[in-house]
């Protein structure tokens, strides 16, 4: 039953972007991702699914959640780095990575103040290496995150946290 809703779900994927175009529903998040085999299924099983030959149009967005999982996540998004196909596959959009880093999952597993910051570490390093990589990382926070907590513009409140974390 899981592998048929995933096909599935994919499957809406192309039926909305064919109705609405590419904008209509261009992310596949993947929660709780803690390895690069995580995204290159979905990035596989997608790319079957609805890209014309080699041209996936779809971004696949792991979601880091818990305190551990945002610990490795720079070691899980290096090796995605490493694969050929899918650095050209991030050529599409840009060279740009999305990334969504969980907040309750995180506040459930160290607290709120530890989830935070672990959050905060793994934005800074997930850009040093995205930058070394030549690529830019596009941080999606959960709802329970930082930004949705302060209210105001998201934009701002990434411009705050200084040069060594992506504010895109």
């Amino acid at each position: 039953p899981f592998i048929n809703d995933l096909i599935a779900s994919i499957k809406v994927i192309g039926q909305i972007q064919q109705s609405n175009g590419e904008q209509g529903c261009h992310r596949y998040v993947i929660s709780n991702c803690q390895s690069a085999i995580n995204v290159i299924q979905v990035y596989q099983l997608a790319k079957l699914l609805l890209a014309k030959g080699n041209d996936l149009r779809l971004d696949i967005v792991p979601l880091f959640e818990t305190i551990e999982d945002l610990a490795q996540a720079p070691q899980v998004m290096d090796v995605l780095y490493g694969i050929r196909e899918y650095r050209e596959h991030l050529k599409r959009p840009g060279n740009k990575q999305t990334i969504m880093l969980g907040f309750s999952d995180g506040t459930k597993d160290g607290g709120y103040l530890r989830a935070n910051w672990s959050i905060f570490r793994a934005k800074e390093n997930l850009t040093r290496l995205s930058r070394k990589h030549g690529l830019t990382a596009v941080f999606f926070d959960g709802r329970g995150g930082p930004p949705a907590r302060g209210g105001g513009n998201t934009h701002d409140f990434y411009a705050s946290l200084g040069e060594t974390i992506e504010d895109k």
